[in-house]
Formats: C-alpha cells, sequence, structure tokens
C-alpha cells in the first residue's frame, strides 16, 4: 500500500475524486448552479462585471459576496481569451491590462462556451480538476525524487491556493502544476518539456517564472551548459513578451497596475495600522503573519542550506516579505500569491535523498567558491 501510495497515478485519482466532491457538495448546497464559483459582486460600484453577468444570465444572478472575488474576471475573459473584441474587457474588468496576461486558464475553459454561457462556468471547474489531478502527479513525483515523506503530495491537494482556484475559479492550481512539472522535467533532464512547461507557467501566472530564472542561475553555477538553461528558461519568457506585447496592441492600458508589491514589510505595517489593529481583525493578521513566517523559514534554509528545491522557493519566499496591504489584508489572496512555497517547502524539510546531481550549494557557499576561486589571481 505504501509503494502505491508514493505513485503519481494514485495522487492524481485522490486529487480529481477529493476536488470532484468537493465541487459537487458546493453545486448540489446551490441546487445545480455553478454560476456561485465565479463570485460575482453585489454591489455595482465595486464591481462592474455583474453588470456583464446579469444580461448573460439574468437580473437574479448569482451574487455571493459584496466585492466578486477574480474568478469573475476569467469568466469574462474566458468569453474572448484572445480578445478580438476588447469592448467586455475595457468596459467591465478593473485593470483590463493585469487581467488579460493570464491568457492560459481562460482559453482552456473558452471551448465550454460553444455548448452554453453555464458550461463556460463548468469549464472552469474542469480545468481545475484536471490541473489538480496533474499537480499532484508532479507533487509525487518530486517526492519521489527526493526521498520525501509519502504524503508529500498533501502540501499541493491541500494548499490554501488549490483550494481556492476551485472555489474561486482562478488559475492558481494551473499555475503551480505548470510550475512544477517544469522543475521535474529539469531533474528528469527534459529540458525541452520544461520549458514547455515553463511557457505554460508564464501563460498562467507571469510571476511564477521566477522559479525557472532562479534555477537557470543556480544550475548554471554548478556547471549546467548555458544552452541547456536557454532551453527551458526562453520558451517562457517568449511566451510572456509575445502575449503581452500583443494585449497591449488591444487594450486601452499601456501598462499594467502593479497593486501587489511595495518596500519589505510595508504591507504589513499598514494593514497593522489600518485593519488589523483598527477592526480587531486578528485572524486575517495571523494568517498573513502564519505565511510570512513560512517564507522567512524558507529563505533561511535557502541561504544556509541551498538545496535545488530552496533556490526554486527563494523568489516566493522573498515576496512574503514586499507584499502589499492589498494581499497581505485579505487571507485568500496571500496563500495564492506563494502557493509552490509550501509544495518546495514540505518536500525539501523531509526529504532524505539531497543527491549532488539534484542539489544545489548555499549562496553563502556557493559565493566563498566564487572568492576562493578568483583569490589566486588577484595575488
Amino acid at each position: 500500500m505504501f509503494d502505491v501510495m508514493r505513485s503519481a497515478r494514485w495522487w492524481a485519482l485522490v486529487g480529481v475524486v477529493t476536488y470532484t466532491l468537493l465541487a459537487a457538495s458546493v453545486l448540489a448546497a446551490q441546487r445545480g448552479d455553478p454560476e456561485w464559483f465565479v463570485h460575482f459582486g453585489s454591489d455595482p460600484t465595486r464591481t462592474q462585471v455583474t453588470e456583464l453577468a446579469k444580461e448573460v444570465y439574468g437580473e437574479d444572478v448569482t451574487t455571493p459576496n459584496v466585492d466578486g472575488h477574480d474568478g469573475q474576471a476569467f469568466w469574462l475573459l474566458a468569453r474572448d481569451p484572445l480578445l478580438l473584441d476588447t469592448t467586455e474587457a475595457d468596459t467591465y474588468l478593473d485593470r483590463p491590462l493585469y487581467r488579460s496576461q493570464r491568457l492560459l486558464y481562460p482559453l482552456l475553459a473558452a471551448p465550454f462556451r460553444l455548448i452554453s454561457d453555464h458550461a463556460l462556468i463548468v469549464g472552469l471547474i474542469i480545468v481545475n480538476l484536471v490541473s489538480i489531478a496533474l499537480g499532484a502527479a508532479a507533487t509525487a513525483r518530486l517526492a519521489q525524487q527526493f526521498g520525501a515523506h509519502r504524503w508529500s503530495p498533501v502540501a499541493y491537494l491541500a494548499n490554501p491556493a488549490t483550494v481556492t482556484a476551485v472555489l474561486l475559479s482562478t488559475a492558481d492550481a494551473l499555475a503551480i502544476t505548470a510550475c512544477l512539472w517544469g522543475i521535474v522535467e529539469i531533474l528528469d533532464g527534459r529540458d525541452v518539456r520544461a520549458g514547455l512547461w515553463f511557457a505554460a507557467t508564464a501563460l498562467a501566472k507571469e510571476v511564477l517564472l521566477v522559479t525557472a530564472l532562479a534555477m537557470a542561475v543556480v544550475m548554471v553555477a554548478r556547471g549546467t551548459p548555458v544552452r541547456r538553461a536557454a532551453i527551458w528558461l526562453s520558451p517562457g519568457i517568449i511566451a510572456a513578451v509575445a502575449w503581452g506585447t500583443y494585449i497591449r496592441t488591444r487594450l486601452d492600458e499601456t501598462a499594467a497596475d502593479i497593486q501587489e508589491i511595495t518596500v519589505p514589510f510595508g504591507g504589513y505595517i499598514t494593514a497593522w495600522r489600518t485593519q488589523w489593529s483598527h477592526f480587531g481583525d486578528y485572524e486575517q493578521m495571523s494568517v498573513a503573519l502564519l505565511f510570512l513566517g513560512l517564507g522567512l523559514l524558507a529563505l533561511w534554509r535557502w541561504i544556509t542550506r541551498g538545496g535545488i528545491l530552496m533556490w526554486a522557493a527563494a523568489p516566493f519566499a522573498g515576496l512574503t516579505l514586499l507584499f502589499t496591504k492589498q494581499v497581505v489584508g485579505l487571507s485568500t489572496n496571500i496563500p495564492r500569491t506563494v502557493g509552490p512555497l509550501l509544495v518546495l517547502l514540505l518536500i525539501d524539510v523531509t526529504a532524505s535523498n539531497h543527491h549532488v546531481d539534484v542539489d544545489a550549494p548555499a549562496p553563502l557557499a556557493l559565493l566563498r567558491s566564487i572568492w576562493f576561486r578568483r583569490s589566486p589571481a588577484d595575488g
């Protein structure tokens, strides 16, 4: 049984069954109405997408909360993912350029609209279910490669980013899955496949491409030919640049409105002053501080111990210091942003198989080796 539980196929099955049951239970509670998964907002002054939803589904469209959530943006983009007609995006999206950067999730769901508008929402759910099966399999593969605990795939399946992807119809499960498979393929020596997975990562959630960059840096420093690193890194960069250039020719905006990054710890200070202490919102604060602590732990392990997984996780760990109040102030936001961190950190902590062919030095050790290599020439 334990050998079976280490199987990628086993965990893929566990993932798709678990989340199918979760989605089915929500649908049953909503009397078979899938609109709940998109999370249209009820306040027209805070979200305009609901106005379009009312035209499509009727005035009684389901609005689970006031503000709505990111799923409504992906739903709108899935209606026309290639932006052949930009009227809806320019009219109803709060940040059209920023939202449109994440093409892959709405593109994969878009064909379901050929059936019906309600089928489009079901398509968003199905894409996430397939993504979860693949993501669980990728996590199991990484756990096998590093001799990590057989329960390591739970770090993906119980990941808040995975849960919210299904319940909020967001691209996080798909993006993390593509990122993890990119790492798996690099370690297996399949550079072209890794490049394709990182291209998918860039089109699902462009910020996750920093993993490919971090791995390229450390692998080249360890002696991997630059040509190999370029094979897995360049497709993602090309895809992100090409799609970013295209949408800038289609939309009214020319620059994305970045509202998620600020000075180190600035978001936490602002959240404390204006939200947590002011309204006694200590539950949200606890979630934010938990993920900040995980980020600091990952940074410490990266600096002092190294390892290829911590190199891959380091960019996400660093981001936990830089988030704005918009991210840390809402408990559903910060876990989605650093979802890969939880998977990589748990596997690294439980790993027993840090072989030299998949390991990487700590930054301090790498700097020392570079310094001492140069010292004789300097003398």
